[in-house]
């Protein structure tokens, strides 16, 4: 809806020979046919997400589940091994818990 006011602005500028930078005028010239292409690329990108998101929505309950057993393992083990172990000197606490931070 703004191009075509754009173009018929450039046309204006163009018929009463107005001095202006060559380039702005070629680029107004060429607006409408550059917003043509982007609509139809991003018609085309909208189509193959489309395509793609069943897939892609199935990987990534997939990969929910995955993440929800290692979290669970995670803080099973540092609940039972971690670094407030009642029988760890404070060295072996600080070295636990340099495994368990590199393991999150």
């Amino acid at each position: 809806m703004k191009i075509h006011p754009i173009e018929e602005a450039f046309y204006v500028v163009a018929k009463f020979k107005i001095p202006t930078m060559g380039e702005e005028i070629e680029e107004a010239d060429s607006l409408a046919y550059l917003y043509q292409k982007l609509q139809e690329t991003a018609n085309e990108m909208s189509a193959k997400v489309y395509d793609l998101y069943p897939a892609l929505q199935k990987q990534l309950i997939v990969d929910i589940g995955v993440f929800q057993k290692d979290c669970e393992t995670f803080c099973s083990n540092y609940a039972v091994d971690g670094p407030m172990k009642p029988s760890l000197s404070p060295k072996e606490a600080s070295d636990t818990l340099a495994y368990f931070q590199v393991g999150f």
